[in-house]
């Protein structure tokens, strides 16, 4: 009957809770009605105790009712605190996604680029190496590579050292001491100099001998404007001149370099077994050289250039490794602020 009345009105519908408080409404009304009149002096105190229960009934059922409000209200602002947390979290991840992925791309470039440098030094020493043959080959001095001499020369190994190893002077798998013997002997150095003043000879033959004399005080060649040909001749020997004083500055730089790089060696030695190793780093047995004039000059060449290369590729890679390090540690360093933050 409520229900419909109130419909009846043009209201908006009724919920479930107002109908259930006009429910109540209505149950408390008929129980209220019910009780004696006011009149009757006699049923007052029964009319005031019927009442007061009446009253705390009420009072219970708001407080369940503004208890059951307060829990959905609280289950809405925990649902909202915990979207916010997700949205937070999938934030978070994204941005360290993109760090991560800024890192690696900054990694493979640095590595790209070290790549390259070495990919150029190994070409630009390959072109030397090239560019050294050719000279070589061109000078018609009779100074060519002699492959075969070489690998006699490269391990102790080969049939040369045969009378050194079997009086025990030479350790197995050691071609470093080749190296320091074949550097460090006076004898490669006398012969290595004899060629030079043999190719000299060769190349100032045929120019006349108040001309000689000048031109080994000065370390050059004069032009003379006779001929086209002598010119030409002069040019070749200037540049046969030129590679060969190169050469004898590499095989001293070098020579001091081991010099040096023993003597650290020896100081660091205590025992007498040390001492007895380190003598014969510092002077290994002298290997048998072959006398020919070619041959002596290809090795202390070949051995020269070998090392020379092997120090550069050794200096871009430590290069390499170092950049590499200090880019890591940056980004280390930036990630634990950014996470700080």
């Amino acid at each position: 009957m409520i229900y419909k009345k109130k419909k009846a009105k043009g209201t908006l519908p009724i919920g479930a809770s107002e109908l259930e408080a006009l429910e109540r409404a209505t149950v408390k009304q008929q129980i209220v009605n019910m009780l004696p009149k006011d009149d009757d002096k006699k049923s007052i105190a029964i009319r005031r105790k019927t009442l007061s229960e009446i009253e705390k009934r009420d009072w219970k059922f708001q407080q369940h009712l503004l208890q059951k409000k307060q829990d959905q209200r609280f289950d809405v602002i925990m649902n909202k605190v915990r979207k916010r947390d997700e949205q937070m979290e999938r934030e978070t991840q994204q941005r360290l996604d993109k760090l991560r992925y800024n890192i690696y791309e900054r990694q493979t470039h640095f590595k790209d680029k070290i790549h390259r440098k070495r990919v150029q030094c190994s070409r630009k020493i390959g072109q030397s190496y090239a560019k050294f043959q050719s000279l070589l080959d061109a000078s018609k001095c009779g100074v060519r590579y002699n492959f075969a001499t070489i690998d006699d020369y490269h391990s102790f190994d080969s049939k040369i050292y045969l009378e050194s190893k079997a009086l025990g002077h030479i350790p197995q798998h050691s071609n470093d001491h080749l190296i320091h013997s074949i550097l460090q002997s006076e004898e490669m150095q006398t012969h290595v100099r004899e060629n030079m003043i043999h190719l000299h000879n060769q190349s100032t033959s045929q120019i006349s001998g108040s001309q000689n004399v000048a031109l080994k005080k000065n370390g050059l060649y004069s032009c003379p404007n006779k001929q086209n040909s002598q010119n030409e001749t002069n040019n070749k020997n200037r540049s046969i001149l030129k590679d060969l004083n190169t050469m004898e500055k590499l095989l001293h730089k070098t020579n001091s370099m081991f010099s040096s790089l023993h003597d650290t060696q020896a100081a660091r030695t205590t025992s007498t077994e040390h001492h007895s190793f380190f003598d014969f780093m510092i002077r290994p047995p002298t290997p048998k050289f072959n006398h020919t004039l070619p041959s002596d000059l290809e090795v202390g060449v070949t051995l020269v250039q070998s090392l020379i290369r092997g120090r550069a590729v050794q200096n871009e890679m430590c290069q390499g490794k170092n950049e590499t390090l200090e880019l890591i540690e940056k980004l280390k360093n930036k990630d634990k602020e950014n996470q700080k933050q």
